[in-house]
């Protein structure tokens, strides 16, 4: 569900979300938009072994609406949902399917108006019988 989270944004945005060269750059990243996780909002977290011995800077703010300027507050809900760091209290997919944000303009068109395009020219050609024949 995070990842659809990550790929609905880069859609809204056009551009990747969080582009994290390395992990502690990722986690840098994801701090910097959703906030520093405490045991607050992460039950058990402060138990994960790879946190141990490491300090998470603290940033209190969630800055999606910021990002997010064009955002509906439904498609923000549905991101926060996405982007919930305890994957316990995350959104489903069936939960998130039924969020708001899929009701509300723009609406889909329909499959009838949607592009088309051509077969892909290479697609695999019926082999001549002399083509093996050398074999």
């Amino acid at each position: 569900m995070w990842a659809t989270g990550c790929i609905l944004g880069e859609l809204l945005i056009h551009r990747p979300l969080l582009p994290g060269k390395t992990e502690l750059d990722q986690i840098n990243r994801i701090i910097d938009l959703l906030g520093t996780p405490t045991e607050k909002i992460w039950k058990g977290i402060d138990e994960l072994p790879a946190l141990r011995n490491f300090h998470l800077r603290s940033q209190p703010y969630n800055k999606l609406k910021c990002v997010m300027e064009r955002a509906s507050d439904s498609c923000l809900q549905l991101l926060n949902g996405l982007f919930t760091y305890d994957p316990s209290l995350r959104i489903c997919a069936k939960d998130a399917l039924r969020s708001r944000y899929f009701n509300e303009p723009p609406y889909p068109c329909d499959a009838s108006m949607m592009p088309s395009f051509p077969q892909h020219r290479n697609r695999k050609r019926k082999r001549k019988s002399s083509d093996c024949s050398n074999n």
